[in-house]
């Protein structure tokens, strides 16, 4: 395609190693190989900008914070950073922490697009006191920004209910995605069948927080093991109700059987040491893990909730359990177990559905839509 001179500036909640951050350097990979990204604004240093230095991308840390001492002067200097960048004509806010850190800019750089990419759902986060950054962040989409994208059809419809019918047109729906991974020791040929395996190796990925819902996770487990059943499980993740988790992984006497194992930024590579994976949110609004796991090969289950049905099909590409019940989800992996064949078709299809979810010519498409670019081809 032919170079647009007029570029996107990405702007993340965070820049610790969390599906936001992962989804950004994703972007901005996509978009500096489409000669379309100014830079990364990261609000701290650390893993994103590390990533994104080892692959030479344009990135910069700002140190912004959005407690109540530094919030003002964290939007000047945002505001003074953005008059600077010429070419950033596009400023694709990625969260509510970005979304009110630009108000200033908004009013004040009003030739400049700003939209805002939504991945949560209105209860997963905290609304502030008396709700006020909810009611910021609504009239703000309201009235400052161009265009809003949902990761899922369930979180579009929710933003809509909160912005009002009036507003429909300006939401749209980019769905997460990932980049195929290199697995370098991957037999194409076999699915992954443990029915013979003495013990269920299962990982879980995401932060410890209530709505990620680990502990239904853990009782499941205790479920299983005092039917006979032998598990391993790994939780990848911080957050904080890891004291919480560690209270009731010892109150079961699970041992070194089920380790909080912190987050690792090389997760998604050891996926295949795995038999299964496992997302038993209480809330979610996409599921990136069981895109992750359909490419890496290994069978998933999750929990039956709006933005998670769009990623796991029921039957087809994996598995759900009724939500916050550990009974189900125990009897969910027991049917994997007894079940090879099961296992092998929800591998086989789950290969399959993964590919609509790698970047493509329909997905920049899809971006420079959003943007308000033209499309030109070669």
């Amino acid at each position: 395609m032919k170079e647009i001179k007029q570029k996107i500036l990405l702007f993340p909640s965070t820049a610790e190693i969390a599906g936001v951050s992962v989804n950004v350097l994703n972007l901005a990979r996509f978009l500096g190989a489409n000669n379309l990204l100014d830079t990364v604004v990261c609000p701290g240093s650390g893993w994103l900008g590390n990533q994104l230095r080892r692959e030479n991308l344009p990135f910069s840390v700002l140190n912004l914070s959005y407690k109540a001492p530094s919030f003002v002067s964290s939007s000047l200097r945002f505001f003074r950073f953005l008059r600077r960048r010429k070419t950033a004509y596009v400023i694709h806010l990625n969260g509510r922490f970005p979304t009110l850190i630009s108000l200033p800019s908004m009013i004040l750089l009003r030739h400049r697009r700003f939209v805002v990419t939504v991945r949560e759902f209105a209860g997963t986060s905290s609304a502030g006191l008396f709700g006020w950054k909810e009611w910021v962040e609504i009239l703000i989409w309201k009235y400052l920004c161009d265009r809003i994208s949902c990761v899922s059809e369930d979180l579009k419809r929710e933003v809509i209910k909160r912005l009002g019918k009036r507003y429909a047109s300006k939401v749209v729906v980019i769905r997460n995605w990932i980049y195929p991974y290199h697995w370098q020791s991957f037999d194409e040929g076999k699915a992954k069948v443990f029915a013979s395996s003495p013990e269920m190796r299962i990982v879980a990925i995401g932060r410890l927080s209530h709505e990620k819902g680990f502990d239904i996770l853990i009782s499941a487990l205790k479920i299983l093991t005092k039917k006979g059943h032998t598990v391993l499980c790994d939780i990848f993740g911080e957050g904080p109700e890891k004291e919480k988790l560690l209270s009731q992984i010892s109150k079961f006497d699970f041992g070194k059987k089920v380790r909080l194992c912190g987050a690792r930024s090389n997760v998604r590579s050891l996926l295949p040491q795995y038999d299964l994976v496992i997302i038993p949110s209480r809330k979610e609004s996409f599921g990136l893990v069981a895109l992750e796991a359909y490419d890496a090969g290994v069978p998933v289950i999750a929990s039956d909730i709006p933005g998670l049905r769009e990623t796991v099909l029921s039957e087809k590409t994996g598995l759900l359990f009724e939500p916050g019940n550990p009974e189900s989800l125990a009897s969910q992996i027991l049917r994997l177990v007894q079940s090879p064949n099961l296992t092998v078709g929800l591998v086989e299809k789950g290969r399959e559905f993964v590919k609509k979810f790698y970047p493509s010519e329909s997905l920049l498409k899809q971006y420079l839509k959003f943007y308000g670019f033209n499309y030109v081809g070669e």
